[in-house]
């Protein structure tokens, strides 16, 4: 029976829009790999039910981002070359109307596949990687693909080659050919952030309009007519702000790969200042801020909150690689109060499990046991079983070995083992051992413990 034929009971569009939401808010708090079937039938719906080639590309690149954060860098290829020549998009033309096959209109399908189990740096993969940094969307597409499904296929292609040529503990990576890759991973983080900077940066010409000077009739010929001024700016939108500061997150990080932790901070203190400055641009005076009350002077109501919290987050993170301790308790402080005020667990957590190292650090591990012990029966409490679980487990076996309490720490590596396993085997892959899955890193440093 067709779940659609009853227009009323099942409504594609509106199913859509559900899988996209749901897959978003999965793919932001980390589970990449819980939103593959939302946007595998959000994509079904696209392509079958509502023959719309712009939300089944919307769907297809959510999808290829989800899996090169789970590490299946060979679909995340497939799906981009797939995206940028338009190959599997939804027909919507008639029989009749379509071109003949072989001669034009049809998109060429790449054969180029990437194998996880091999070298990057061998000739098939190093050649993928290239065509990946070359992507350019087809002619045909450019008017059809909106800004937000470009902006997302650029950061798509930079994340995918993030994930390669970063797998390795240094940047750039010391293999010549990558290191090439690397550097032109940066410019296209550049390129992408420097574009959207310059839009907003671009002048407006504005018309001074009244509302009296709005119903007088037209100027006739000869009248004298106001000329426009440049003095307005045409200023970020929410979707371009976004963008930016991802972009300049992800050369936070890569600052961070390479041990310039001053430079980073620099550059995130950058990004915090933009999100402060561009973040109340759209709240208009007086009656509106009154409406607002203190929240209309809150950036954080009119910019993405969750990339002003992984600023907090990683500002903490690259405090406590700096060893600056009490530097480190203050922002801490500012950052749990902001994610308490969002409800916003999983990067408190994060948070929170750098003071506990920084306490143990400084020789105050009382308290330490008992506080991991908590995070991790919350997180037990929410099913929230994942890799940071396991990190957790490891922190704190690593507190019960400090102790001499050996049955302890050793029941913890069990616990934070058999967590990482079944994260791998939920993959339904053959082999588990590619070094892009940021799990096997981690089963690799607990069973070494």
């Amino acid at each position: 029976e067709d779940g659609f034929a009853d227009a009323f009971a099942v409504d594609a569009a509106t199913l859509m829009d559900g899988c996209e939401l749901c897959a978003k808010v999965l793919f932001a708090n980390g589970y990449a790999l819980m939103m593959l079937p939302m946007v595998s039938l959000y994509q079904w719906c696209a392509k079958s039910q509502c023959k719309d080639p712009v939300a089944y590309a919307n769907a297809t690149v959510w999808k290829a981002r989800a899996c090169v954060s789970e590490g299946l860098v060979t679909e995340a290829c497939g799906m981009l070359f797939d995206l940028h020549s338009g190959w599997a998009l939804p027909d919507v033309l008639p029989l009749p109307q379509r071109p003949p096959e072989g001669t034009q209109g049809l998109a060429i399908k790449e054969t180029r596949s990437f194998n996880m189990l091999q070298d990057p740096a061998s000739e098939n993969n190093l050649g993928v990687l290239q065509a990946v940094v070359d992507l350019t969307v087809a002619s045909g597409l450019k008017s059809l693909y909106p800004p937000t499904i470009n902006h997302l296929l650029v950061l798509c292609r930079i994340e995918l080659l993030i994930k390669v040529t970063g797998a390795q503990p240094m940047w750039p990576h010391p293999y010549e050919p990558l290191a090439a890759l690397c550097v032109h991973t940066e410019s296209i983080i550049d390129t992408l952030r420097q574009s959207l900077a310059d839009i907003a940066a671009a002048q407006v010409p504005v018309t001074p309009v009244n509302s009296e000077a709005s119903l007088r009739p037209p100027p006739a010929e000869g009248d004298d007519v106001p000329s426009p001024t440049a003095a307005k700016l045409n200023g970020y939108t929410r979707l371009a702000l976004s963008v930016v500061a991802q972009c300049h997150l992800y050369s936070v990080r890569l600052l961070q790969k390479q041990g310039l932790y001053t430079t980073a901070l620099l550059k995130l203190d950058d990004l915090m200042q933009l999100l402060q400055l561009h973040g109340h641009g759209h709240v208009g005076g007086g009656d509106a801020l009154q409406a607002f009350a203190e929240k209309g002077r809150d950036m954080r109501q009119h910019t993405h909150p969750l990339l002003w919290l992984e600023c907090r987050r990683m500002r903490t993170e690259l405090l406590f690689l700096q060893a600056r301790w009490g530097q480190l308790k203050q922002d801490a402080a500012r950052a749990l109060q902001d994610m308490a005020d969002f409800n916003e667990q999983l990067l408190a957590r994060d948070v929170m499990t750098r003071l506990v190292l920084c306490d143990i650090h400084l020789g105050q591990d009382d308290l330490s046991v008992s506080t991991l012990e908590e995070m991790i029966g919350k997180a037990l409490m929410l099913h929230q079983e994942d890799v940071r679980l396991a990190l957790l487990l490891s922190v704190l076996a690593d507190v019960h070995t400090h102790k001499a309490n050996l049955s302890a720490a050793d029941a913890a590596l069990q616990h934070a083992e058999r967590v990482v396993q079944e994260c791998l085997a939920a993959r339904g892959v053959p082999q588990s051992n590619s070094l892009y899955m940021d799990e096997v890193g981690v089963l690799i440093k607990i069973k070494m413990r």
